[in-house]
């Protein structure tokens, strides 16, 4: 439907945040057609609702907004985020003149607002589109907020006359076909790398073919290259490429993200034209005590490993205190079991100071 009838479609994240690979699995073999789309809560808003709402921080990730990346295909999973929050009047005999209403179902459809008003821009201007055209447009023209995530952000939010006047002046550079780089150690991770640092296997190498395949030169530029390694370029006659990741140096119990960007050496100036995602996770060990201190509201993420199957309970304690008198915090523990690490469960409790907590068993990480 996307390709065949140019049928641009937009895909809210779902709400299972704040964790990380929370959106639907079910979108992972059609996430580079359509448009995914996270919640980003704006400081407009932010003055309208009552304090304390998202954390009282604006210009953030909504802390409902599913997060990638996809654990099944290694793709980045979000596309962009859009305002997730909306006023609307109420029928006359509710006792409320008004009400607000979030999710990601909210920010999809304002992405797709923004999008059909480009289209008809195009259509105004007799400029022919598709959807892989209008995609790359995006992409190459949203607003990244500074040490943004693409996790949680995608490629940042939608500059509506920034990509019309992107596609304008390069429209003859555009692959009619999205062009999805694939990694041939792992056929299941199709589409992006996906590598979990343990005791045995600190660094991998990978092996990368660009799908489909261009009579052309590519430039390869890596967003980190504190833990990846690549060759520079691709020949018109190669059709791959060579990654090696490298977490020796990656901090314990972090998730860290990175891309592969694809660039035409005859048309360097349009910017990426392909992306490989590549997420490394480094869950520390569970055997190992150790005390972590958090600020408050910034949403802080630290992966745990299973326990080790010496251990015949296969079980850690997690104690968690508040240390602020006046405010109660929430916690939210997601559990993983099995090897795909698909099947998932999380509980989610408040915090004092005078309470702290335990819990008496922690279920199997990878």
């Amino acid at each position: 439907m996307v390709e065949e009838h140019g049928i641009i479609i937009t895909q809210s994240a779902s709400n299972s945040g704040p964790f990380f690979s929370s959106i639907p699995e079910q979108y992972s073999k059609i996430s580079d057609e359509i448009f995914i789309i996270g919640s980003f809560f704006t400081s407009e808003i932010k003055d309208i609702l009552p304090s304390g709402y998202n954390g009282g921080i604006a210009d953030t990730i909504n802390k409902y907004s599913s997060k990638g990346p996809f654990l099944s295909s290694g793709a980045r999973g979000i596309d962009f985020v859009a305002p997730g929050e909306a006023i609307t009047n109420l029928p006359k005999w509710y006792p409320n003149k008004n009400t607000d209403f979030n999710g990601t179902s909210l920010a999809a459809p304002n992405a797709a607002g923004s999008i059909a008003c480009l289209l008809s821009a195009l259509k105004a201007n007799g400029i022919a589109y598709s959807p892989a055209m209008i995609k790359m447009a995006l992409a190459n023209t949203a607003f990244l907020p500074k040490n943004a995530n693409k996790l949680e952000f995608g490629n940042g939010i939608i500059q509506i006359y920034d990509a019309f006047e992107f596609i304008k002046k390069s429209i003859n550079f555009f692959p009619k076909n999205f062009i999805v780089p694939i990694s041939v150690n792992n056929p299941k991770l199709e589409k992006g790398i996906i590598f979990v640092k343990s005791d045995e296997i600190q660094s991998k190498n990978y092996c990368v073919n660009i799908n489909p395949k261009f009579n052309t030169k590519w430039i390869l530029k890596c967003t980190d290259q504190s833990f990846v390694s690549h060759c520079k370029t691709v020949s018109s006659k190669n059709n791959s490429f060579n990654v090696k990741i490298d977490a020796d140096l990656l901090k314990e119990g972090s998730i860290n993200y990175a891309e592969i960007y694809g660039i035409d050496s005859l048309n360097p100036s349009i910017g990426p034209l392909f992306y490989l995602p590549i997420t490394v996770i480094c869950p520390a060990n569970s055997a190992n005590e150790k005390i972590i201190t958090t600020e408050p509201g910034t949403p802080f993420h630290y992966f745990i490993k299973k326990p080790s199957t010496v251990d015949s309970q296969k079980q850690c304690s997690i104690k968690i205190t508040a240390m602020d008198v006046k405010k109660e915090s929430r916690i939210t523990i997601l559990f993983r079991q099995g090897k795909c690490l698909t099947e998932k469960r999380f509980i989610s409790f408040p915090v004092r100071v005078q309470e702290g907590y335990t819990s008496s068993l922690f279920p199997e990480y990878i």
